[in-house]
């Protein structure tokens, strides 16, 4: 897999993960609330892209921050503001 050419911080990485935990406790707080059988299924799917997410970042630099499509970095200001996105401006 290709690495970023734009190295992301230490910092940026460790903000990224802390913004993603958080994402994934909500789901799954929301997950235990949810009794139809359609929305459980679409909440646990958001929970795999989720954790999914964390396991690229787990894999800095090596996948974080690469987009899937055109292998290219995903724009850090859109990082900033999707820290789950998995393509880059140009690919959505």
């Amino acid at each position: 897999m290709k690495k970023r050419k734009e190295k992301l911080s230490d910092d940026f990485i460790k903000n990224q993960k802390s913004k993603i935990l958080l994402m994934v406790q909500d789901c799954e707080k929301q997950l235990e609330l949810i009794s139809d059988p359609k929305e459980k299924q679409n909440q646990t799917q958001i929970l795999n892209h989720f954790q999914k997410i964390l396991d690229l970042i787990s894999n800095y630099p090596k996948s974080y921050g690469i987009c899937v499509r055109c292998n290219g970095d995903i724009e850090i200001q859109r990082l900033e503001a999707i820290p789950t996105a998995m393509v880059c401006k140009k690919c959505i």
